[in-house]
C-alpha cells in the first residue's frame, strides 16, 4: 500500500490475541473476549487511562467511537523536554525539565481484534518500537488477569510466496503461531493449535524447518493454511534464503510486509470523517474471513 504523505496518516495493522494462562474452562473464551472490550469501554467512560511504566507516564485518551466495536484513541508517553533558561539575577543558566506528550492515533476494532497504530516518526522512530510500547501498555493494564496478550502484524501472504519464487536456496523457515483465539474453524491450523493448547496449555507454538544444504521444500499444499493463519495476525514467519543471482544468505521477516491503511488529512479533519469512511478502511485491512 502507499506510503504516508505530509497530510496523511499511515496506520500499521496488527491482530491482538489473548490466551488464558491457567486451567481452561467453558468460560475462558467468553471472558477473554471481554478483557480488551472492558479496557476500551473504561477509557471511553473515564476519557483516559494513565499508567506509569518504567518511571514514565503513558496515557491512552478516548477520542471517538465509530461503531459498537471500532474506536479511535490517542496514545502518548512523556518525553520530557530539557530547557535552559538564563537567570539574569544570578548570571547563570538554569536547567529544567518540562513534561511533553507527543501522540499517535490508534484505531481499535474489538470484534476483529485489530489494532492500527499510526506511524509518526516524531513520536516513535520505528513502528516496531511503537508496537512494543503499546503492547507493553496493554500488558501492564491487564497484568492482574490470567491472560497473555500478544500483537502480531497482519501481513501480505503473497509476499512470502514471491520471496520463495525468487530464491535459489531456502535454508530455514520459522513459523510462530499463537494459540487459537479468533479464527474459529476457518483454518485447519486452528484445530491443530487448539489440540496443543488443551494438551500442554501453551500460549504459542514455534515450528522450525531447516535444510543445511539449502534445499528446503516449501509448498502451497503443506504450508498455505498455517501461513494464512500467521499472516492474519495469528503469528509471524521468518525465512533464511539465498536470492537468485546472490551469494550471501539473507534473513527475511514477515514484519517487513505489514498491511497498512492511509487516511489523508486525518490529523486535521478526523472529527469530520463519516463513520462509514473509517469502517471501510478498517474492513479493507482484514480479508481473513474471505480467504
Amino acid at each position: 500500500m502507499s506510503k504516508g504523505t505530509s497530510t496523511g496518516a499511515l496506520f500499521y495493522a496488527y491482530r491482538y490475541f489473548l490466551v488464558h494462562n491457567g486451567q481452561l474452562n467453558i468460560f475462558s473464551d467468553l471472558n477473554k473476549r471481554n478483557v480488551i472490550v472492558e479496557m476500551v469501554k473504561k477509557c471511553e467512560t473515564d476519557r483516559k487511562i494513565l499508567l506509569e511504566i518504567d518511571n514514565r507516564q503513558h496515557i491512552l485518551l478516548f477520542v471517538r467511537k465509530y461503531s459498537d466495536n471500532v474506536y479511535l484513541f490517542k496514545f502518548c508517553r512523556d518525553f520530557p523536554i530539557t530547557k535552559y533558561d538564563f537567570d539574569e539575577l544570578n548570571s547563570d543558566v538554569i536547567e529544567s525539565k518540562e513534561s511533553n506528550f507527543p501522540y499517535i492515533f490508534v484505531l481499535v476494532d474489538t470484534e476483529k481484534q485489530i489494532i492500527c497504530l499510526e506511524s509518526k516518526t516524531t513520536v516513535f522512530q520505528k513502528i516496531e518500537s511503537c508496537r512494543n510500547i503499546f503492547k507493553g501498555f496493554v500488558i501492564t493494564y491487564i497484568h492482574d488477569l490470567d491472560y497473555t496478550f500478544s500483537m502480531d502484524e497482519i501481513t501480505f501472504i503473497s509476499t512470502f510466496w514471491e520471496i520463495i519464487a525468487s530464491c535459489d536456496k531456502i535454508y530455514e523457515l520459522k513459523l510462530n503461531l499463537k494459540s487459537p483465539n479468533l479464527f474459529g474453524g476457518i483454518y485447519d491450523t486452528n484445530q491443530f493449535l487448539k489440540n496443543l493448547k488443551e494438551s500442554f496449555n501453551n500460549d504459542e507454538t514455534d515450528v522450525k524447518l531447516k535444510s543445511n544444504s539449502g534445499n528446503l521444500k516449501v509448498t502451497h499444499e503443506e504450508l498455505e493454511d498455517p501461513l494464512k493463519y500467521a499472516g492474519g495476525g495469528g503469528g509471524h514467519w521468518e525465512l533464511s534464503v539465498i536470492k537468485r543471482g546472490r551469494t550471501k544468505k539473507t534473513t527475511i521477516k514477515s514484519n517487513k510486509s505489514v498491511k497498512t491503511i492511509e487516511i489523508k488529512n486525518f490529523e486535521e479533519e478526523f472529527k469530520f470523517f463519516s463513520d462509514n469512511e473509517i469502517l471501510e478502511k478498517i474492513n479493507s485491512i482484514d480479508d481473513t474471513f474471505d480467504q
